[in-house]
């Protein structure tokens, strides 16, 4: 029961949030649980906690110059609030994805290209009108334009800098017999972590312990859903 009950609230948010069903832009009440990065939270909703990306924008990785200062901003904009996630669809690794109106009624992802703190996204109907905001912040050398070399994200990613393998870490299929603590699984450069077997799996996964996970600012996959 419990199985279908967490079920249950998983797909009723999804409905809620996608807006099947409610006005083409659903908005539904959350605060905050935990910043996971400058454009992934977990938040508490109705239905419980969820982890949602911020629309529209795509904030410096850990390790990249701005990374601590963006995740701070959007926990100095959130911490003890009510705002709104208004629903902006899926996003690429399948997780909910909205932009938050915070109670003043700004948009928290606007605020973060504006203050140079992120890029808009071209691939999204919000990152596009967030553009002119990333122009205006680079011609000022707001936040990360001051760095005349800076990395986009997808640039570092691409680049396997957000996290290797230590030079130890057992492979998928020998994390349990190797007796490492609630062994998560993370492909090299990417910056999701997995429960074994995920789907969204595609390669080689090496296993390293869930408190390693968050000490990198990983992602937990929202398919196969481990502990955060």
């Amino acid at each position: 029961m419990k199985g279908r009950a967490a079920l249950a609230g998983s797909f009723l948010f999804m409905v809620a949030l996608l807006g099947a069903g409610f006005p083409a832009q659903a908005e539904i009440a959350a605060r905050l649980v935990r910043v996971i990065d400058g454009d992934s939270l977990v938040v508490r909703t109705p239905e419980g906690n969820r982890i949602i990306s911020l629309a529209g924008i795509d904030a410096p990785e850990t390790g990249q110059p701005f990374a601590a200062r963006t995740r701070q901003e959007v926990l100095n904009l959130t911490r003890q609030k009510t705002f709104l996630l208004r629903s902006a669809g899926i996003d690429p690794v399948g997780r909910p994805s909205a932009e938050v109106i915070l109670p003043d009624q700004s948009s928290l992802n606007q605020k973060l290209v504006a203050a140079g703190l992120a890029w808009a996204r071209e691939d999204s109907a919000l990152g596009r009108r967030f553009k002119p905001l990333e122009e205006n912040a680079r011609r000022e050398k707001r936040g990360l334009w001051a760095d005349p070399k800076v990395q986009t994200p997808k640039e570092f990613r691409q680049q396997g800098r957000v996290i290797s393998a230590p030079a130890k870490a057992p492979v998928a299929q020998n994390a349990q017999k190797d007796n490492v603590p609630f062994a998560v699984f993370v492909e090299p450069g990417h910056s999701l972590y997995h429960l074994r077997g995920c789907r969204v799996i595609r390669g080689e996964a090496f296993g390293l312990p869930l408190q390693m996970a968050r000490e990198n600012k990983l992602i937990p996959c929202s398919v196969c859903r481990p502990p955060f």
